[in-house]
């Protein structure tokens, strides 16, 4: 699922990413986290041509704190 959604990151498809990081995260995988805050992540995401999804520096905290428990 985490290569999956790595794959829909890079060619934009943020909220397909975001979903499929989601799954990942319901089953315990704390990269799926980490993966989670990247796609919201305002450096990150001004990096690649999105097509669907906004940044949110919030967000992207949030998930990076899940992912360091």
């Amino acid at each position: 699922m985490i290569r999956d959604g790595n794959k829909r990151m890079k060619e934009g498809d943020v909220l397909e990413a975001r979903r499929l990081y989601q799954k990942a995260v319901a089953l315990g995988d704390p990269e799926a986290a980490l993966a989670m805050g990247r796609s919201y992540d305002p450096i990150y995401i001004a990096r690649i041509d999105r097509k669907n999804a906004e940044p949110d520096a919030a967000k992207a905290f949030d998930w990076y704190r899940k992912a360091m428990d």
